[in-house]
């Protein structure tokens, strides 16, 4: 890919960050909060696939995510469960860091005392 082409993304891609932080924005503000962060219509998810969202994916730094938990933390009190971080963000997030209580774990966030003690290599041996 030459440099010409890279400059003509660009564009595109900063139209689709701030086209994710409006939806993730109206999925916070929706009524509804057992499926509010799961809205997105199927054509906005479409453009969140594919090659524009893997381009996406990889424009966020691993911080730009953390951020996200660590807000959601602070607006929550508590840590953020799944279902309280924007379905995009979210799938970033367990893309990145593996799973979600890493996710956690990288922002400085205690992960839930179930996904500690079934880290591999963590647990005692208590048997005997």
């Amino acid at each position: 890919m030459n440099v010409n082409s890279l400059k003509s993304e660009e564009p595109a891609l900063s139209k689709l960050r701030r086209q994710l932080a409006l939806d993730a924005r109206h999925a916070e503000e929706a009524a509804d909060g057992e499926c509010r962060m799961e809205w997105l219509c199927p054509e906005r998810w479409a453009g969140y696939d594919g090659p524009a969202g893997r381009a996406l994916y990889a424009s966020f730094s691993d911080e730009e995510l953390l951020e996200v938990l660590r807000s959601s933390a602070e607006r929550l009190g508590r840590n953020p469960t799944q279902k309280e971080v924007f379905c995009v963000y979210r799938r970033f997030l367990r893309d990145r860091f593996g799973n979600w209580p890493r996710a956690l774990a990288a922002a400085g966030l205690r992960p839930p005392a179930k996904a500690v003690e079934k880290a591999p290599g963590k647990g005692r041996d208590r048997s005997g």
